[in-house]
C-alpha cells in the first residue's frame, strides 16, 4: 500500500521509535480487517484502519506532549479516509472524560449530569485535525442522538 510506504518513510525520517514489529503488525491487522469482512484479499481500506488503530495506540502510549506533536505530524495518517463525523464525535468523547477526570480530582467529585465543553477548545482541537466545518457534525444523528447538545451563547 502506498500509504504504508509512506508511514514508513516518516517514521525513520521523524525517529521515531517505531520498528518493523509495528509494519508487520499493521499488516496483519489489515488481514484480520479483510477476513472480517469476509475477503480472501487485503484492500486500501483495510490497511488504513490497521494503520489508524496502530498509530493510535502508539500515540496514546506516549507522555502528553509528545502525543500531541505525533498527532499532528501523523494526522494525515490518523484521518485518512475516515467518516468525520465519526471523527469528531471521538474527539468529543475525550474532550468529556477529560473534563470528567480533572473535576473528580480537582474537586473530588463523581460526574455531574450535564457537563460543559467549551466550543472553542472542541473547535480548535478539530482544527488540529484539519477539520474546519463542523456544521454538519453539530446536525448529524451521532450528535444528537447521544445526548449533545449545542448552545451556541457559550
Amino acid at each position: 500500500s502506498p500509504l504504508l510506504s509512506s508511514l514508513y518513510l516518516s517514521v525513520l525520517g521523524g525517529g521515531i521509535p517505531m520498528t518493523v514489529r509495528h509494519v508487520e503488525s499493521i499488516i496483519r491487522m489489515s488481514e484480520a480487517h479483510a477476513r472480517m469482512h469476509l475477503r480472501e484479499t487485503v484492500r486500501d481500506e483495510d490497511v488504513n484502519m490497521a494503520i489508524r488503530v496502530m498509530l493510535d495506540t502508539f500515540i496514546n502510549a506516549q507522555k502528553f506532549s509528545v502525543a500531541q506533536v505525533l498527532r499532528r505530524n501523523f494526522r494525515k495518517y490518523i484521518t485518512y479516509k475516515r467518516d468525520l463525523n465519526e471523527l469528531l464525535f471521538y474527539l468529543l468523547q475525550t474532550l468529556v472524560r477529560e473534563t470528567t477526570t480533572y473535576m473528580s480530582v480537582r474537586h473530588g467529585v463523581s460526574a455531574p449530569p450535564e457537563i460543559e465543553i467549551q466550543v472553542d477548545d472542541f473547535e480548535t482541537r478539530a482544527r488540529e485535525l484539519d477539520i474546519n466545518d463542523l456544521f454538519t457534525f453539530y446536525r448529524c444523528p451521532l450528535f444528537l442522538n447521544n445526548g449533545f447538545t449545542l448552545d451556541s451563547k457559550k
